[in-house]
C-alpha cells in the first residue's frame, strides 16, 4: 500500500488500519483453491511397490474488496475503500466483477479538505440520488 500512497503513508497507515476493523466494514474475498490428488510410491522390503493417493487442498487469499454502506445528505451511497489483487490474478477481469457485485449489492441493499494522491470515485444508483450529488458539482 505504501507505493499507492507515496510519502504520506506512515499517517495513512493508521487511518486504514482502523477503517479495516470499524463496526461497518464490509469485505468480499477471493480465495483461489486447488483441489488435487497427489500420488507417493513407496518401495516395500519386500521389493514390491505400493501406491498412496492423498488429497491435497490449497487454499489461499489473491485478493479483496473492502465497501461500506454510508449515508450522505440522507441519500444511501457506498464507498469502496480497498480493491486489491495479487499480480497473478490481475487483468483478468476479477477486479471488475468485484466492483460490479459491490454495485449489484448496494443497489439490491442500499443500507445505509487535505489534498492527497489518490481519488475518490463516485456512483450515483438512483435518480434522486444523482440529482443530488450533480446539484454539488
Amino acid at each position: 500500500m505504501e507505493g499507492q500512497y507515496g510519502p504520506e503513508w506512515p499517517s495513512e497507515e493508521k487511518v486504514k488500519r482502523r477503517e479495516m476493523v470499524a463496526p461497518e466494514a464490509r469485505y468480499i474475498f477471493v480465495r483461489q483453491s486447488s483441489n488435487a490428488i497427489t500420488t507417493q510410491n513407496i518401495m516395500k522390503q519386500d521389493s514390491r511397490l505400493e501406491f498412496t493417493h492423498e488429497a491435497c487442498n490449497e487454499d489461499r487469499l489473491i485478493g479483496f474488496v473492502h465497501y461500506r454502506f454510508v449515508l450522505e445528505e440522507d441519500v444511501p451511497v457506498v464507498y469502496v475503500y480497498e480493491l486489491q489483487m495479487e499480480s497473478s490474478a490481475q487483468g483478468k477481469g476479477l477486479g471488475k466483477f468485484l466492483m460490479e457485485l459491490v454495485e449489484l449489492i448496494a443497489c439490491k441493499f442500499p443500507q445505509i479538505g487535505l489534498e492527497k494522491n489518490y481519488e475518490i470515485l463516485c456512483k450515483a444508483f438512483e435518480s434522486e440520488a444523482k440529482s443530488i450529488l450533480e446539484e454539488g458539482n
